[in-house]
């Protein structure tokens, strides 16, 4: 009718009339979490909705649930037709602070406050100035963006024991530990500081000083070191680490809250604190916020429990307690993995355990794992709610795919076999050590303590998953989910591979019959390393496409990693008398480097000669680094493909690497970048020209290391089945 009208209203708790009823009126004030609560309510004469709740978040909250429910026939115009659902729903979180931190988070608060993320800690940019004078570098307009938004934002100070490096002050005196005189240096050695010098306290009070008079801020984050990192001056040594730091960072704390009383603190916990983190919490004033990290235990996306008892029981006494988890694959690789079993296994466990707040990890970022984000909003707001099925088919709908029902099919399968992939590590485990220990001893690193192959007794019924969950991808044509399937199949049959490889390839000699099994595994690793390495950069690639991002450089390294893995095994394998059907695919070595390539100046230029390894007519290649145990790291910064013309003396570059260029360390020990070389005319000579940096030019008589190999193989295209 002409006449007719809709009245959607807004309206809090304390100045609710008689449109809101009694029961609603006297419940709301008694949800948990309350200041979040909300109800949405009809009219009793059906034409219209109140909005109910006794905060302004909670009114935007409840807005925010009325715009995923409101169904729009068009572009909206006056002709519009509006489908709006009359409803009673009354509505509370589980988890009071539901957020991220990492990647993209910090320009991803327009996404993610939608769908209830209410929570982002990012770093404070604690450095110094130019004057040696601490500040704070953060954007400011994060913090404005977050409180327009309802998004709580969080400042941390970042591990103690990398301050001197992040800040550049590695050779500031005053604030550093006195390292262990019995060892010596381990490779790209930086100081930690020393916690027993009152210099220290006041550098960490001034950087939280900075932190709490940013507007907004009630909360501020101290991240404890990863490693114990002990001191070794005669004021520390012989003291427990962490209750230095704890008693440094609390002292820090109490001067800044003088000034600002309505600034509150938190503690990130590390794998370094793990074995003493019963002395950490006993140590912290009652008003200290906890957050669980481990760079192994909550870095896990097994099946394994991440709330361990001291920590339940700490949660259940009503102290603050969040955790840091992993809301992906693994931390270190980049890899597809559609998950809501697994993120709904997580939000159960931290609700049922009462923690208050979940921080999610999504590695590199959330564009990469769109789906994840929005399970882990979905079910730490309610963890008891949608079923991993209803969601899928939810999130279906919401983002516009076609067939809600086949999507939510495909995603209980591919959850499923991806979790098992996930939890076997196996990336994880190959990143650090791609020879599995043909090679040598893979060097121990702390964020690798937890990691290995597991033996996965079903892993038969879950190839069979997998391979079911292709079929759905195909039948939707959609390639995201063919290429995410690929992956985890490919990840699966690779494991299934190297369980038989490794027990057999460490044998003296081997007979027809096991040479045969052998070369059968060992191709089909390579048509699996084939097909991670193609389906995981066409992924990303997409990802990336229509802005001027590089693929990441873990995406680059997952999905090349099983390359090298089946070069060990493949030497291997010749010595054993199983010849390899494709030697040009395996990385050759073209050279070294060492300080003596730096003595010139900090930057050294190697030149090193292609022919006889790359035919005229060019193709795909990957170069190959690897870090030799040094003092320092090395720098790659530049990665070309020349034609020399000895005629005129002069050379052209025909190509450079599309990938963005890192670091070689003791910490990325080899990484493999892109490049594709064009034909060139018969006679013409080609060389790879690389530039590097690294040897520091204070490095001490002692320390002028700088080392590393460089190699290059051919690769396959998509098509182009091993």
């Amino acid at each position: 009718e002409q006449d007719a009208f809709f009245t959607i209203g807004l309206v809090q708790v304390a100045d609710a009339g008689t449109e809101v009823d009694q029961e609603v009126r006297n419940r709301l004030p008694a949800l948990p979490n309350r200041e979040q609560a909300y109800a949405i309510l009809t009219l009793s004469n059906r034409n219209g909705l109140t909005l109910v709740a006794n905060t302004p978040q909670g009114l935007l909250y409840a807005a925010r649930t009325l715009t995923q429910l409101v169904r729009c026939s068009g572009t909206v115009s006056e002709e519009t037709a509006i489908e709006v659902p009359l409803v009673r729903i009354v509505d509370w979180p589980d988890l009071s602070e539901r957020g991220q931190w990492g990647g993209n988070t910090a320009s991803d608060l327009a996404w993610t406050s939608q769908w209830k993320l209410n929570a982002l800690e990012i770093s404070a940019g604690a450095t110094v100035d130019e004057a040696g004078n601490p500040v704070a570098l953060v954007n400011r307009d994060v913090f404005l963006q977050g409180a327009r938004l309802g998004v709580k934002v969080v400042p941390y100070i970042p591990h103690l024991e990398q301050m001197l490096k992040i800040a550049g002050m590695r050779n500031k005196k005053g604030f550093a530990s006195t390292p262990d005189p019995s060892k010596p240096l381990p490779s790209d050695y930086v100081p930690g500081l020393c916690m027993s010098n009152l210099a220290t306290q006041e550098l960490v009070a001034a950087w939280l000083e900075k932190a709490a008079e940013i507007e907004g801020v009630t909360d501020i984050q101290v991240w404890l070191s990863e490693d114990a990192a002990p001191c070794y001056c005669p004021k520390c040594i012989g003291k427990e680490p962490f209750g230095l730091e704890i008693a440094c960072i609390v002292g820090a704390f109490n001067k800044v809250k003088a000034s600002h009383p309505q600034a509150r603190l938190r503690i990130l916990t590390s794998q370094g604190s793990y074995p003493v983190n019963d002395k950490v919490l006993s140590a912290l004033p009652e008003d200290v916020g906890v957050t669980y990290y481990d760079g192994g235990r909550t870095y896990d996306s097994s099946h394994k429990p991440m709330i361990y008892p001291l920590l339940e029981d700490y949660a259940r006494s009503g102290r603050w307690l969040g955790v840091y988890p992993q809301i992906t694959h693994a931390w270190r690789t980049v890899f597809p993995w559609t998950a809501p079993q697994f993120i709904q296994y997580r939000a159960e466990e931290f609700v049922e355990k009462k923690l208050r707040c979940m921080i999610g990890y999504a590695v590199p970022s959330n564009r990469y794992h769109a789906f994840n984000v929005m399970a882990m909003a979905e079910w730490t707001w309610n963890a008891g709610g949608r079923s991993p099925e209803g969601f899928a088919r939810a999130y279906a709908t919401i983002t516009g795919i076609a067939d809600p029902d086949l999507f939510a099919r495909w995603a209980l399968k591919a959850g499923a076999a991806g979790w098992v992939l996930a939890e076997s590590r196996l990336f994880l485990t190959l990143i650090y050590d791609p020879s599995l220990g043909l090679q040598g001893d893979a060097p121990f690193d702390h964020r690798f303590q937890n990691a290995g192959i597991l033996d996965v007794d079903t892993l038969n019924e879950t190839i069979t998953a997998a391979r079911e969950a292709l079929k759905l991808a195909l039948e939707a044509c959609d390639p995201d989910r063919i290429d995410e399937s690929e992956c985890v199949l490919a990840g699966l049959e690779a494991f299934e591979a190297l369980r038989f490889i490794m027990a057999g390839i460490k044998a003296s000699s081997l007979d027809a019959q096991g040479g045969k099994a052998l070369a059968e595994f060992l191709d089909q690793l390579d048509r699996c390393a084939h097909i991670l390495r193609t389906r995981m950069l066409d992924w990303g690639e997409r990802i990336c496409a229509g802005t001027d991002e590089k693929l990441p450089t873990r995406l680059l390294d997952t999905a090349g990693v099983l390359l090298r893995t089946c070069d060990a095994l493949r030497e291997r394998a010749v010595h054993l008398g199983v010849p390899d059907p494709s030697p040009e695919t395996r990385l050759q070595k073209l050279g070294e480097w060492s300080a003596k390539d730096f003595a010139p100046g900090q930057k050294a230029i190697l030149i090193l000669d292609l022919e006889g390894i790359v035919p005229d007519e060019g193709g795909s290649y990957h170069v190959g680094f690897d870090f030799i145990d040094s003092a320092w790291g090395t720098d790659i910064e530049r990665i070309a493909i020349r034609i020399e013309h000895p005629e005129h003396s002069s050379t052209t570059v025909i190509a450079q690497t599309p990938d963005a260029l890192k670091r070689l360390s003791v910490w990325e020990r080899w990484c493999e970048m892109r490049i594709r070389i064009p034909a060139t005319p018969p006679g013409s000579k080609r060389t790879l020209e690389l530039a590097l940096s690294g040897l520091p030019p204070d490095a001490p008589e002692g320390r002028r290391t700088c080392s590393g190999s460089v190699g290059i193989r051919r690769v396959r295209e998509r098509e182009d089945a091993p």
